[in-house]
């Protein structure tokens, strides 16, 4: 499974994750959206994000996972083997130590101009916090 994050649209308000199996990242299995009024920067919600992906891959019970971000700093971080000593680094350190449970588990850094499918998911159902299945423009 694929998950792909996005926070660029509405920095601040929300951390949005979506579930795509690697053979086709346009469709999307899974998606929610949770509201974080707190989050201080967008590093700090592409944080967050990884780490709702990585509960939403253990939910549905998926073993093999690929994360994807458009932050590149979270994407380093999370491969880095060097504890996280950043403002981020309990968070980051917690998706590290929650991957371990996973058969495997990657983390990917996507520009986020490959990124449309979360965009448009923000856009369209921003007063929606999950669902299953694509919305209806994809």
């Amino acid at each position: 499974m694929l998950a792909r994050n996005v926070l660029k649209d509405f920095t601040n308000v929300v951390t949005l994750k979506t579930i795509c199996p690697p053979s086709n990242s346009n469709w999307i299995v899974a998606w929610k959206m949770v509201f974080h009024p707190d989050i201080m920067d967008p590093e700090h919600g592409e944080a967050l994000a990884a780490r709702l992906a990585i509960d939403l891959c253990s939910q549905y019970g998926w073993g093999n996972c690929i994360i994807e971000g458009d932050c590149l700093q979270v994407i380093q971080k999370l491969c880095s083997m060097q504890d996280d000593l950043s403002f981020v680094g309990n968070i980051i350190e917690d998706i590290k130590a929650r991957s371990f449970s996973f058969d495997t588990m990657s983390f990917k850094f996507i520009r986020r101009t490959a990124n449309l499918a979360t965009h448009l998911i923000v856009r369209e159902a921003f007063s929606v916090h999950k669902g299953m299945d694509s919305p209806s423009f994809l």
